[in-house]
């Protein structure tokens, strides 16, 4: 089997018709001697012809070409340093306020724990939570009127509810049972 693969080789290399013969070169990303790319190392870099008429006498491209590197490097690092400056300075301030922010808070809590409201051990409504008695005050009768308006309007809404689904009929439609009183109703034995 080998012979035959060097056997095509030499075919296709002896091939001359159809088709366009490249020849190998031996670097093929060198640059060939005699093309416009071409330079000679000491010709690549000394490149004082390129240098404007203004240059002072005796300097080079190549350095004139490091200062304005190196001025560019300077240039970058000094904004890159007071964009940093700025940056602290910004984020310092953010954790101060949050530290003020949390002192004030601190303190708010303490001043609450020292006052006197906590220590009256007084509920906020007026009513008793361990037997369910209003206060004897003006607020505990006022509480125990609201409450007794709130029982009183859901026993209307019961009653209207209970005499919307129950109209005309003596008895409940689902189950067939008698009806029996309305709730909300006054009972006989009250």
């Amino acid at each position: 089997m080998p012979d035959r693969a060097a056997h095509e080789k030499t075919l296709l290399a002896a091939r001359d018709f159809g088709h366009e013969r490249h020849e190998m070169l031996p670097d093929p990303l060198g640059v060939v001697p005699g093309v416009p790319s071409h330079a000679e190392p000491p010709e690549r870099f000394a490149l004082d012809a390129e240098l404007p008429a203004t240059a002072p006498p005796g300097s080079t491209f190549a350095a004139e070409e490091r200062a304005r590197r190196l001025a560019r490097r300077d240039a970058e690092e000094a904004e890159r340093a007071r964009r940093g400056a700025r940056d602290e300075e910004r984020e310092a301030a953010r954790w101060q306020s949050q530290e003020d922010a949390w002192r004030h808070e601190q303190e708010r809590v303490a001043a609450l724990q020292q006052g006197a409201a906590g220590l009256k051990n007084r509920g906020s409504l007026p009513v008793n939570p361990l037997n369910l008695a209003y206060d004897d005050s003006e607020a505990g009768r006022k509480l125990r009127a609201a409450d007794e308006e709130t029982k009183r309007r859901a026993r209307e809404r019961a009653a209207f509810l209970h005499s919307k689904l129950h109209a005309d009929h003596g008895y409940d439609l689902l189950t067939g049972v008698p009806k029996g009183p309305q709730p909300g109703a006054p009972r006989a034995d009250a």
